[in-house]
């Protein structure tokens, strides 16, 4: 499929982002390097990275006629992520979980620049195969790409600002079948999630144009990120497939390496997000 790709002038960015008009075609980010300071914080309003927090998603549904439970645990590592296009990154472990089986392994790697805006600069993935006894048979890589490889370039997870409309693309590497793109849809004044009632919740598609049927809308609450994933959903944004949805108890600060490493994870293999999927899903 043919994408036509629009390339801003940074002065052209400036007067759509102050002039609070989305550009109509999908932004491709500009790069620079120059744009990072060493060790910065990710603390976008609505994708915050805090080191050693964690979140947990779960989902219930129906697949091939048969129940399944799926669970997705983010965890922020302390440790520093690995230098990617010459900036240091932060890593977010990511494990997924179907019917308690780890099936996806993943560490996104983002970094934040000065005007805020969050970018994914890749992830490294582990997925596991099991047979019908729930015995492993095979592990694969398939889905992984980082900025600098293969001519793949990076995108903005989250943007600083949230011009209602706008879309951009998430990660470039189309050698690695992953050009996710974003889409800036409107606010909700309020949502509730389990027992907790979140406000100014923003709404956020994600495509990918190697799945065309493929659509997730995920929900950001502002503080906290991300806090319910409608996975599967339709033209229309409606009647997911499943819908994954943040424990009230997510978010608690992780307090040891080890309790990280065995209790991190997204649930479908299946974010940038849980997502096995070519181009990756990351949550």
């Amino acid at each position: 499929m043919t994408h036509t790709i629009l390339r801003l002038v940074p002065a052209a960015v400036a007067l759509l982002l102050v002039g609070g008009i989305a550009p109509a075609e999908t932004l491709r980010p500009k790069f620079d390097p120059d744009r990072f300071v060493e060790g910065q914080a990710i603390d976008n309003k609505y994708f915050p990275l805090e080191p050693g927090r964690r979140a947990v998603l779960r989902a219930k549904g129906v697949e091939d006629g048969e129940r399944i439970r799926e669970r997705s645990v983010l965890t922020v590592l302390d440790d520093p992520g690995p230098r990617i296009l010459g900036v240091r990154t932060i890593t977010q472990l990511d494990k997924g979980y179907e019917d308690g089986l780890l099936v996806e392994k993943t560490r996104d790697y983002f970094a934040q620049d000065k005007r805020g805006n969050v970018w994914y600069m890749g992830e490294d993935v582990t997925n596991f195969r099991y047979d019908d006894n729930g015995h492993l048979i095979g592990k694969d890589h398939e889905s992984e790409w980082r900025a600098g490889r293969h001519g793949a370039d990076p995108g903005w997870i989250m943007p600083a600002r949230q011009i209602t409309g706008q879309r951009y693309f998430q990660e470039l590497a189309r050698r690695d079948e992953a050009l996710d793109k974003g889409k800036t849809l409107r606010r909700l004044d309020r949502l509730r999630v389990g027992e907790t009632v979140y406000r100014n919740v923003l709404r956020v598609l994600e495509t990918n144009p190697f799945e065309p049927g493929a659509r997730d809308v995920k929900y950001y609450a502002p503080r906290v990120g991300l806090i319910r994933e409608d996975e599967g959903v339709n033209r229309r944004l409606k009647d997911p497939d499943l819908i994954f949805r943040r424990d009230d108890d997510g978010g608690a600060r992780v307090a040891s390496r080890s309790a990280r490493d065995g209790h991190a994870g997204r649930g479908r293999a299946g974010g940038g997000g849980g997502h096995g999927e070519k181009g990756g899903r990351r949550r």
